[in-house]
Order: structure tokens, then sequence, then C-alpha cells
């Protein structure tokens, strides 16, 4: 049977190491978060939903590196690469530039430790965003992680969460998560969970 798999910025992660195990390592080596979905659990949640570009998010990196790398280990042209394959992570980078006004330390009434979590073989989107549904007012939870936490940001923003994401130190990244002004506790039941 040959392998087919266009890897590409928007490749799902769990696709890809179905169809090129090989290059687990290889994606381990630029995002270093990934060992953890050697876990089973991780790997049927996370990898089904994470592409190659929140991947290279996640490591700072930019996609078209990332991209050109797993192809060229897998066999495959690198040539069809092009410049708008990082736009959207030079947009990401841009947008986290500057703090909200919202960000105060004091509101911080939830601290949440991700990689902790993943340790534990939990999922922290789940436990996270349980956390920002009991939220009221101001409050705030703050998520770190050795990682960019791009899947928890969208699966926050898409419930209606503002959210800010600071790099606190070379390997040690903080997410601020609380409601919009007027947002209701009972307005995210929407959320699938794992």
């Amino acid at each position: 049977m040959t392998k087919q798999l266009d890897i590409t910025p928007l490749t799902r992660i769990g696709e890809l190491l179905e169809t090129y195990p090989e290059l687990e390592n290889i994606l381990i080596g630029y995002v270093p978060a990934f060992k953890k979905l050697r876990n089973p659990i991780l790997r049927r949640t996370v990898a089904k939903v994470a592409t190659v570009e929140k991947a290279a998010s996640i490591a700072g990196i930019d996609v078209r590196e990332l991209v050109v790398r797993l192809r060229r280990a897998a066999g495959q042209s690198v040539d069809d690469t092009t410049e708008s394959d990082s736009a959207s992570v030079e947009d990401e980078i841009h947008r986290w530039s500057q703090p909200p006004p919202w960000i105060d330390a004091s509101k911080v009434n939830v601290s949440i430790d991700a990689d902790a979590l993943l340790e534990a073989g939990e999922v922290p989107i789940s436990r996270i965003v349980q956390a920002a549904r009991q939220l009221s007012g101001d409050q705030v939870i703050l998520v770190t992680s050795t990682f960019r936490p791009v899947p928890l940001i969208e699966a926050l923003e898409k419930q209606g969460f503002r959210l800010f994401l600071r790099q606190a130190e070379p390997n040690r990244f903080e997410t601020f998560v609380c409601r919009l002004s007027g947002q209701s506790q009972a307005g995210n039941d929407d959320w699938p969970g794992p």
C-alpha cells in the first residue's frame, strides 16, 4: 500500500502520524510538547484537531519550515510551499503583542498548570473550559504551559471568552482567560468536552 497524504499547514497531526508514523520524532523535535501525544488519550483527542500549522504556532516556528521538514522526511516535493502558509502565524504573533486592559494579576482566581494535567494523563482543555464556565464578573483564569496552547485558545474564543497569551520565559507561556462583559455562566454549554 502506497502512503498518500499531502502534508500542508492544514494537515491534522493525527492523520499525519497515522500515515507517516516515522515523522513522530521529527515533529517532537520541533514541538517537544507533542511528546505527550504518545499518551493514547491525548492521541485520540488533541491529535485529531491539531494541525501542522497549530504545531508550528505552539512551537513558535515558521509553519513553512515545519512543512518543508516534514515533506522532505516523507519524500514529498517541497516546491509547493507558499508565502501565505505563514501569514496566519505572523498574524497570531502580532495579535498578542500588547496586553489588554483587563489583565490584572489581582483578579486571577484560578491557576491551572496545563503541563501537570498532561503529565497526569488529563486533557487540559476540558478542565480549563469547565473552570472558565465558573467565572463570574471580572475574575480571571491563568493557564501556564511550556507550549502555546493554540487549540485551547480557539475552543475558548469560539465560546466567547476573552483571552490573552504572553510568553513569560523562553519555555513558559501564560494564557489569561475571562468572560466578556455581560456573558452569562450558562451561555457556554455547547462545549462537547473531550
